[in-house]
Order: C-alpha cells, then structure tokens, then sequence
C-alpha cells in the first residue's frame, strides 16, 4: 500500500476549518439583522465534521457564541468527541500503513 500524504491531509484539514468559520460568521450576521439563524445543531455539526480551530476562532473573531452557557458546554462536548474520532482514524491509518 502507498504511504499516507500527510501534506494533502494536512490541507484539507486546513481549508475545512474556512467552512465553519464562514458560517458561524454568517449566523452572527442574521443574529446582528434580526433575521431566521441557522441553528446551533447545525453549527455544532460542522465544527464536528470539519473543525474545532475554525469554529473556535470565528467564536472570538466575531463575538458569537461565547457567552450562552449552554452552547459552550455543547461546543466543549461536540469537541472532545472529535478529537477522540479523528485520534482514533489516526491510529488505525497508522496502524494500516505502517
């Protein structure tokens, strides 16, 4: 089998976490226009399925989020829980390709 490209990985993962950040900024823009949001389950899904560094700095970027109690422990759980999956993929890739 090849070798893992950690490079490619290491870029996707980057341009994944544009994603969650757009769209927190996005939610932060309807929330300033009185307008419909995009709900905080769907926000806690793409910081699973694409990143916590995104999601985390458009948090304090644009002041969102940070202080309802509530989504931050749900951002608190959602985070360790992929942190956990991706450290799991990461030793079976290892343990696959070694």
């Amino acid at each position: 089998m090849d070798p893992i490209n950690w490079i490619y990985i290491g870029i996707a993962v980057a341009v994944g976490q544009i994603i969650p950040f757009i769209v927190y900024g996005i939610d932060k823009r309807l929330a300033i226009a009185g307008k419909s949001r995009i709900s905080e389950l769907s926000l806690l899904v793409l910081t699973f399925i694409f990143g916590i560094f995104g999601s985390f700095l458009a948090m304090i970027i644009f002041r969102h989020k940070t202080i309802k109690g509530s989504f931050r422990a749900k951002f608190a759980g959602v985070s360790i829980v992929r942190i956990l999956v991706l450290g799991g993929i990461v030793a079976l890739l290892l343990f696959v390709f070694k």
